[in-house]
């Protein structure tokens, strides 16, 4: 179902799709073991993003609807309010919200989408919208896509802020430790949040992300705010990876 609503969004002729997976694999390739020449703005390239929609985009929408579902309620909005997904791409986690937790399609969420490809969003919600059509009698969420990098402004503060692999793109463009890092981070996910705001913040099990997560999780639990999932305690992360990322031999 999932391919005959992309392929109904922007079918690709015969000679694009030969090309196809050999775009894939090059973008594998991008993704792994050559990060490091990858540009940050990589799905402004409309190849990219035709190999990234087509492959990665449902991959990533089983491991979080899975994800997401195995997530406690408390995480989730509970009334009607105001969302921003950073570095949303094609909109994935919207997505994957909508189809794994059926309890928030009643609500009235606007979702500020941000990221520095305008392209992937308006193709994000295009599919997002032609999932929620299949559910009838429910509208779907209010979509507002701002085109722009960590740190641009909305116009209003976030109940609820998400975000998706997008630290460890920004900690690869870039050279700084990530203890210096995670403090712009943090401050500028605080100017994003309501008072109350909840945070869902999803990285990659490599170990610079590891240790941007763990560094995030340290400081909003100095400053007052509790994690409701995954962790069973608010102790010092036993998987911080700081052994790792200085490159010690035991990880």
């Amino acid at each position: 179902n999932f391919d005959k609503i992309i392929q109904g969004i922007r079918p690709l002729n015969s000679r694009q799709l030969q090309q196809l997976p050999d775009n894939i694999k090059a973008l594998s390739h991008q993704l792994t073991d050559q990060r490091a020449d990858r540009r940050l703005g990589y799905m402004n390239d409309n190849i990219q993003l035709s190999s990234y929609i087509r492959y990665y985009t449902w991959w990533n929408l089983v491991r979080l609807t899975r994800l997401f579902s195995n997530l406690p309620d408390s995480v989730f909005p509970k009334k009607d309010g105001i969302c921003l997904d950073l570095g949303s791409g094609p909109l994935t986690v919207v997505i994957a919200l909508w189809l794994a937790r059926p309890e928030l399609r009643n609500l009235k969420l606007t979702w500020y989408c941000l990221d520095v490809s305008a392209n992937s969003m308006a193709l994000g919600e295009d599919v997002f919208l032609s999932v929620a059509a299949r559910f009838e009698g429910v509208e779907p969420w209010h979509i507002i896509r701002v085109k722009g990098p960590f740190g641009t402004s909305i116009k209003q503060k976030a109940d609820f802020i998400t975000c998706a692999n997008m630290f460890n793109e920004l900690d690869q463009a870039g050279d700084m430790p990530p203890e210096y890092q995670t403090k712009k981070y943090y401050d500028q996910l605080k100017t994003y949040s309501a008072a109350d705001a909840n945070l869902l913040l999803i990285e990659p099990g490599v170990p610079k992300a590891s240790r941007t997560l763990s560094l995030l999780r340290g400081r909003f639990l100095s400053n007052g705010k509790k994690v409701l999932a995954p962790c069973p305690h608010a102790a010092e992360c036993p998987m911080n990876g700081f052994k790792a990322y200085t490159g010690s031999s035991n990880k």
